[in-house]
């Protein structure tokens, strides 16, 4: 039917109020957790908590009107509270990614590339930056949460953006309860609390600890949730009166952590049997619950172990009753019970779960079998691109066997991120172009080659030709960075970057300096000094020849080799005569030596040191 809007304002409407005044004790939102009892967690968080949080972090790490933020969060984890509403308190922009954007490198490069001044993301999304080439966004301010931010990682963010800020807290707390700019990779920590916010170190009878000692980490102030929706039981041990104010709560995170000197908190992991996934936190009752409800299992455990390519993938361990059920049957099954990522990668039969000597479940002795693989029978691969596909798959799941042509890459261990990786070989070594979605699609090497086939060519742009040798280049954006810092701070080894390696046996010391010096001969970037052009900025300066930095030494009588080496590792290069790297060699006994690598970050990143 039709509505006249002259006919409804003419008639007599009730109007009310447009605005109701919110208490800060209200509930803001309702956001579940994965639960240990097999039964999700419903945190009940309110108003108060909420503002208090942004107005913190509008605050710092900083949110300005005229920022725009890279939204890449899915609406299912709190950190996406920031990412949405931050923005929306200081009057700046959100540009939202798409489900698929987000997972993959390639269109998260082009959109930061886009003019983006913020990026908040787990260290799972930031490593698939930088495999897909990704040299760093100006004026980045990059926030790191929801997993331990990894050393490695974070020398390879620093030099490509203008902050990394390292975040922690769990969702009972609203968000993130500290936050840290890290300046350096070797000194990460969750810093210090965000306004409002008390972080306690605490042993088992909420006493406080002293700075350096180990405890649990317990939350309180303006952030502390109002409990668990419907579970006041749970609540009860989770939220708990704070001894040193009374009337006012903590949370016990379970987590291990300490306070260091300077009052920064330093997490050390958990407590209890959680797990952590690629951000995800993961109860393991809660998935044991939901494969104990599946036809067919009796007994069943899950658990993280190391599979494709050594990536941790959460692995179930089932005893069934005959006839066994399909893997297929039970991820059907389990994907209407959890969201994907609770589902496990592989699933292991065995005719008992093994037990301690009291009879209880022994976690530790599941293993992942090295065999691992699909319930079909084995289809080789029928044409050439079939074969090529199969060696792939392999590749990127980090098996040792051949891939059938109809097993599946996600039955097989295989995720987002590895998904992303093999995408990009594709292109790489196929010279096929390849749509993400389409891996999702047709995820057997069978149906990939006929996707692939109707999808055509990659359209390669011209060869780049090689540039001849020449005595200076321009510096890249990192390396700007870097110079730029270098002025700042004359000789600071903030971005050393080192390796350690013991040697035993007699070294050829001639052998080593002769090896030192092909290396130079062929790698340009060994030869490399950093000096100022003549429009004052920094420039690549390559020697046609360069002699290596090499000394042995010995360490005094009763000297501390460790304090040895980290003299050494601070020794401040002569970032304009170069070279740019050194190795030191420490005899510390008879037959028995340690080699120190030590690198400007200027020439090098953490891949080139792996």
């Amino acid at each position: 039917g039709l509505l006249c809007i002259e006919d409804l304002a003419a008639g007599d409407c009730a109007l009310a109020p447009a605005h109701e005044a919110v208490h800060p004790g209200q509930l803001a939102y309702l956001i579940y957790t994965s639960g240990s009892t097999g039964r999700p967690k419903g945190v009940r968080v309110g108003h108060g908590g909420v503002v208090n949080f942004l107005r913190s972090m509008l605050r710092e790490p900083g949110i300005r009107a005229g920022d725009r933020w890279l939204a890449v969060t899915t609406l299912s984890f709190d950190i996406a509270v920031l990412e949405l509403l931050g923005p929306l308190a200081a009057g700046a922009t959100v540009v939202l990614a798409t489900a698929e954007e987000a997972r993959d490198g390639d269109a998260l490069r082009r959109l930061l590339a886009s003019g983006i001044d913020i990026m908040q993301a787990t260290p799972a999304t930031w490593r698939l930056l930088l495999a897909a080439g990704w040299e760093g966004t100006p004026g980045l301010r990059m926030l790191c949460g929801g997993e331990a931010l990894p050393p490695a990682l974070a020398a390879e963010l620093l030099p490509r953006g203008a902050q990394l800020w390292n975040l922690y807290g769990p969702t009972e707390t609203t968000v993130w309860s500290s936050c840290a700019r890290i300046h350096a990779a070797d000194d990460i920590s969750a810093g210090l609390p965000i306004d409002n916010t008390q972080v306690h170190i605490l042993d088992a009878r909420l006493r406080p600890l002293p700075d350096g000692v180990p405890g649990e980490i317990c939350i309180g102030g303006a952030g502390v949730a109002a409990g668990y929706h419907r579970r006041p039981e749970l609540g009860a041990e989770r939220f708990v009166d704070d001894p040193a104010h009374p009337g006012s709560r903590l949370y016990r995170t379970g987590d291990r952590g300490r306070r260091l000197a300077d009052g920064r908190i330093q997490v050390l992991g958990r407590f209890d049997d959680q797990l952590k996934l690629r951000g995800f936190r993961i109860e393991p009752a809660e998935v044991e619950a939901a494969l104990g409800s599946c036809a067919g299992v009796e007994q069943c455990a899950v658990g993280l172990r190391p599979a494709a390519g050594g990536e941790p993938a959460l692995v179930a361990w089932l005893r069934t009753t005959p006839p066994r059920p399909a893997v297929a049957t039970l991820r059907t099954a389990l994907r209407r019970l959890l969201p994907d990522y609770l589902v496990p990668a592989h699933f292991v039969f065995l005719d008992q779960l093994p037990q301690t000597a009291n009879g209880k479940l022994d976690r530790r002795a599941l293993q992942l079998p090295a065999d691992i693989g699909s319930e079909l029978p084995h289809v080789a691969p029928r044409t050439p691109l079939e074969a090529a596909l199969c060696e792939l798959f392999a590749a990127a799941l980090g098996l040792q066997r051949a891939v059938g042509i109809d097993e599946d890459f996600f039955a097989l261990g295989g995720h987002s991120l590895l998904a992303m990786q093999l995408a990009s070989r594709i292109r790489s070594v196929l010279a096929l172009e390849l749509p993400l979605r389409s891996l999702f699609e047709s995820p057997t090497v069978a149906g990939l080659a006929g996707a692939l086939a109707q999808l055509g060519p990659l359209r390669l742009p011209a060869r780049i030709p090689r540039a001849p040798r020449q005595a200076s280049a321009p510096l890249s954006l990192a390396q700007q960075r870097l110079w730029f810092l270098e002025q700042l701070t004359p000789g600071s080894s903030a971005y050393h970057l080192h390796a350690l390696f013991r040697l035993r046996g007699r070294l050829d010391a001639a052998a080593l300096a002769q090896a030192c010096r092909d290396l130079m001969a062929r790698h340009a970037t060994l030869r490399t000094a950093i000096g100022p052009a003549v429009d004052g900025e920094g420039e690549q300066r390559i020697a046609e020849e360069m002699a290596p930095d090499i000394a042995s030494l010995s360490p005094a009588a009763g000297e501390d080799v460790s304090l040895m080496l980290g003299r050494l590792v601070d020794e401040p290069f002569d970032i304009a005569a170069g070279p740019l790297w050194r190795l030191r060699l420490l005899e510390i006994s008879a037959g028995e030596s340690l080699l120190l690598l030590v690198m400007h970050h200027i020439i090098s990143d953490g891949w080139s040191m792996a």
